[in-house]
């Protein structure tokens, strides 16, 4: 499998970016979505959007863990 970019954007309860990260690695939508949850987990209320080689795989949200 080539590499692929995982980038994660933690984003506060009004929507601004607090802190993002970039990794490069063999990630199918699961771990990238486990190694953006390990880096930045979200506290209550904000919010944790990942993106796979510029594809949104989807918000998570601080108070679930979950999209």
């Amino acid at each position: 499998m080539r590499g692929r970019k995982l980038r994660w954007v933690l984003l506060s309860p009004e929507g601004e970016e607090v802190r993002s990260g970039l990794s490069f690695g063999t990630f199918d939508a699961g771990s990238a979505r486990a190694r953006a949850l390990d880096a930045a987990a979200p506290p209550r209320g904000f919010g944790l959007r990942v993106f796979l080689d510029g594809r949104e795989l989807g918000p998570l949200d601080g108070a679930a863990g979950t999209a």
